[in-house]
């Protein structure tokens, strides 16, 4: 592995590791969306946004049209992402994944102050 891969894998898998582990919202739907946009973002030489197309994207996933939707709406919303929709079929819509320290500070902490979510022992 490139040493620049792994700097910049390092940057956004801790915190999506530990948010796997703490945010029930996750499905294993999301969790898949989350590592084939990883690997689009490699691909991409860790630029800062992604251009996907919604087709390209649910295949890459290995999961539905619908499914890939809804996901990226929810990890958006949930702060672990910037989507961006392009609404126009003919144009890629753009997805920003946040580095560590970068989540958007509102719903990092909704995610942290969720009574759904359990601290995890030993803090």
């Amino acid at each position: 592995m490139r040493p620049d891969t792994f700097n910049a894998l390092a940057k956004v898998l801790p915190d999506f590791f530990q948010a796997m582990d703490r945010d029930p919202r996750l499905s294993s739907t999301h969790v898949s969306l989350y590592f084939s946009l990883i690997r689009q973002w490699a691909r991409s030489e860790f630029k800062g946004c992604i251009r996907v197309y919604a087709r390209q994207g649910a295949h890459r996933a290995k999961i539905s049209m619908v499914s890939y939707i809804k996901c990226l709406k929810d990890m958006h919303e949930f702060g672990y992402i910037r989507y961006v929709p392009s609404y126009n079929s003919a144009e890629p819509s753009s997805i920003y994944l946040f580095c560590r320290g970068e989540l958007r500070a509102n719903e990092a902490q909704k995610v942290v102050d969720s009574p759904l979510i359990p601290a995890k022992k030993g803090n």
